[in-house]
């Protein structure tokens, strides 16, 4: 299945990045 690129993919990509920030922030929580 071939998927079109995104015209805008820094939009996805920023996305992306806060919910490894999110997932990052919650494992550091935990720990606490």
């Amino acid at each position: 299945v071939y998927c079109k690129p995104d015209t805008r993919p820094a939009i996805p990509y920023k996305a992306a990045l806060e919910i490894k920030i999110k997932k990052a922030s919650a494992s550091e929580t935990v720990k606490l």
